[in-house]
């Protein structure tokens, strides 16, 4: 089954984070990577990129503005 966009994205509130996820059915998660201040990305087993990560989405939210 694939998934709809808004099944794969979520908003933390307590954390003050977004996320996506893009990995296929049945792949886990194993290891993330800050890679940029508050852009994390996670890994599956084989490394590949499965889902992002931003923080702290309000500040940079009203950096924007």
């Amino acid at each position: 089954m694939i998934k709809q966009p808004e099944d794969r994205v979520s908003y933390d509130p307590e954390a003050d984070a977004i996320g996506s996820s893009f990995a296929p059915d049945g792949v886990e998660y194993d290891t993330s990577e800050e890679i940029s201040p508050g852009l994390i990305l996670d890994h599956d087993k084989q490394e590949r990129i499965i889902g992002v990560e931003l923080l702290p989405v309000k500040r940079l939210l009203a950096a924007a503005s």
